[in-house]
């Protein structure tokens, strides 16, 4: 599918161009800077010193699947014993009892606004569990009345009375991994789902109340063709979902070494990635739904598409969000917390997590402290990749929110972005650069210009950087996340 506003001669030299490492800026810096000498105690000293009744996002990662899809790129571990999940969630309760300790410290208390369970497969909890779960989370924080509480899941062979447990406990939004429908596309990933199985757990939760739903499609994958990823949006639609998130696979057998089981030769060139993503990508906003910043997708009337036109839409290790929470706290192996002031990363080792945490002791091994100039290119980089654009006004609006005085670097970087107009990746309308509809694919292109962690027009850094996936992804809560730029 060419895209009309990109002539047919450039676009093979763009995509050429720009597929290079890139991060995803759901974190800025992002994760591969992280030192170790950032330790347990920093983090303590960051959750005591956080703001009087700062809300509080909080994310649970539960790091064990039953079968191992090929595509993943999260750390996670394949079990088919309940013994090893059980002794983990002895471990993550004692992580949440000594973090919830050193926050109420603070008499004003931090109210929760927002939670999320991610893996891994969460799902692969038993009921009680994840009741019990449930039940030392509420008591040791302070949910909102109105906090959203999100759990991805995987429908394949879910029972009844796990669906049943997540709607007694409050769950109020599910993210159902899916990636594609067609039958040959999953034998090439190993993850057999089929249509009548999803909808069935979807139709199961909308009628225990549970109905706003997330999917996750992924192009790229082996196998692929517009077809194919065309029929999935199509059946995913007619389940009646909220939410459509639509990521790249990143085919990076050196990091993730399982990949080396899907085929290269079954993989779709840059060429067809594109057009794949841009076929999708159309017939979603043609059929009600807004594309919300880089790959997400939402109904007119969600929330998600009320932020994107207000401006209050946000990003973070979940990806586009509407949580304005601005302290998240991850808690489990590898987890990362967002705080004010840095991240902190815990010990990517289970038994080293868990031994650490079973001791009350926190897990942190690693993290970043901000700089007042990383302050300023995070929140630069977060409108870009927000709103799809920015001005010399955002920019000196936004170093005054920080008290940044040295502006002259940023705004000799923001009167550079001429240099995408000519391959039409940016557009200068008044005082505003603008990134086109045709060129939102290209948009963390633009969002990296302001990386100061980058080496300049290269991703050449964060490659060599972005060794361990097991240190250096995103919150690992999304399957296939990746770091080329298409």
């Amino acid at each position: 599918m060419q895209n009309p506003h990109i002539q047919t001669k450039n676009l093979s030299n763009l995509l050429e161009k720009y597929s290079k490492p890139i991060p995803r800026y759901t974190s800025y810096p992002t994760a591969p800077y992280f030192s170790d000498q950032i330790t347990a105690k920093t983090f303590q000293s960051s959750l005591t010193t956080l703001p009087n009744g700062q809300n509080l996002s909080l994310y649970f990662h539960i790091p064990y699947c039953d079968t191992l899809c090929w595509f993943c790129g999260c750390h996670t571990k394949i079990t088919q014993k309940y013994q090893p999940i059980a002794e983990y969630l002895v471990a993550l309760k004692n992580e949440i009892t000594t973090i919830a300790n050193i926050i109420k410290q603070n008499p004003t208390g931090h109210p929760v606004t927002h939670i999320h369970f991610g893996g891994g497969s969460p799902t692969i909890l038993s009921p009680a569990d994840f009741t019990s779960l449930m039940q030392h989370i509420k008591s040791s924080f302070t949910l909102t009345k109105n906090a959203e509480i999100a759990v991805e899941i995987d429908p394949r062979d879910i029972p009844d009375d796990m669906l049943n447990a997540l709607a007694d406990n409050g769950i109020n939004r599910i993210s159902v991994g899916l990636q594609d429908f067609d039958p040959q596309v999953q034998k090439a990933i190993n993850r057999i789902q089929t249509f009548k199985e999803t909808k069935n757990v979807i139709n199961k939760l909308a009628n225990l109340g549970i109905k706003n739903v997330n999917i996750d499609i992924i192009y790229g994958l082996p196998k692929q063709n517009i077809s194919k990823i065309l029929d999935t949006a199509q059946k995913s639609i007619s389940m009646g979902i909220d939410r459509i998130a639509l990521f790249g696979y990143a085919h990076v057998p050196w990091m993730k070494t399982h990949q080396k089981l899907i085929l290269t030769d079954d993989l779709p060139n840059a060429q067809q990635r594109y057009d794949q993503a841009e076929a999708v990508a159309a017939y979603l906003k043609q059929n009600g739904f807004n594309q919300i910043g880089l790959d997400h997708f939402a109904k007119h009337n969600d929330p998600m598409s009320t932020a994107t036109q207000n401006g209050t839409l946000k990003r973070n290790f979940q990806g586009y969000t509407t949580d304005e929470a601005a302290a998240l706290i991850g808690f489990g192996a590898s987890s990362i917390s967002s705080l004010p002031d840095g991240y902190f990363q815990n010990q990517p080792s289970l038994p080293s997590y868990m031994k650490t945490t079973n001791q009350n002791n926190l897990a942190t091994v690693r993290g970043l402290i901000l700089s007042t100039e990383d302050h300023v290119r995070r929140d630069i980089i977060e409108k870009i990749m927000c709103q799809l654009k920015i001005s010399q006004a955002d920019i000196i609006s936004i170093c005054k929110k920080h008290n940044f005085t040295n502006q002259t670097e940023l705004l000799e970087a923001y009167n550079q972005l001429t240099k995408f107009e000519q391959d039409g990746l940016i557009k200068k309308s008044n005082d505003h650069f603008t990134i086109p509809e045709h060129a939102r694919i290209f948009l963390r292109v633009i969002a990296a210009h302001f990386d100061a962690y980058l080496t300049q027009n290269s991703g050449d850094t964060y490659a060599q950087n972005n060794k361990n996936p097991a240190e250096n992804t995103d919150q690992p809560a999304r399957k296939g996340r990746h770091s080329l730029a298409i």
